[in-house]
């Protein structure tokens, strides 16, 4: 198998062989982290991005074309999945009124670069922030998931963002 070109790989990986998969992964998995870290820096989330990246190849692999190369079609989906972690970054800061955050991840862990405590929140509000900013799922998603009214959850991710913003000192 290792003789087989990279679309050959993606088109048996396509139908089913995970074995091809792990061919690709082992090829490329250094240079997508490097192509993270080059522009991200480094941080936990780099490798957060770089595991999302092969998950979201899986999820896409049925759009790969015979005709496609590749190496430039994984950049892609590299690129695609840094840029969607930056805005969602950057659509939780603005939320709770701060620029700098080193990542959701270390966020949640009651440090970012903000300085922000969530150790304020309570257990479902650390959750519904993690679902409505980490995930990115809409708020009649997270209703329904945590069996509620979508008016409920904008409520309570409101309530957690006063209070975040009352922690850090911002009104």
């Amino acid at each position: 198998m290792t003789e087989l070109s990279d679309e050959e790989l993606m088109r048996s990986y396509q139908q089913g062989d995970f074995g091809a998969f792990e061919m690709l992964y082992g090829r490329y998995s250094g240079r997508v982290f490097g192509f993270l870290r080059k522009r991200l820096g480094s941080g936990s989330f780099v490798e957060d991005i770089h595991q999302a990246v092969f998950m979201k190849l899986h999820e896409v692999r049925s759009q790969y074309k015979k005709d496609f190369k590749f190496v430039p079609w994984l950049f892609v989906i590299a690129r695609t999945t840094m840029i969607d972690h930056i805005r969602k970054q950057k659509k939780f800061a603005s939320e709770i009124g701060t620029e700098d955050l080193s990542g959701f991840q270390d966020f949640t862990r009651s440090t970012s670069g903000s300085g922000v405590d969530i150790s304020n929140l309570s257990e479902p509000q650390r959750k519904i922030l993690e679902l409505r900013f980490e995930e990115d799922k809409e708020f009649d998603v997270i209703a329904e998931e945590l069996n509620t009214s979508s008016a409920n959850i904008r409520q309570q991710v409101s309530r957690a963002i006063k209070k975040l913003r009352l922690v850090a000192g911002k009104k």
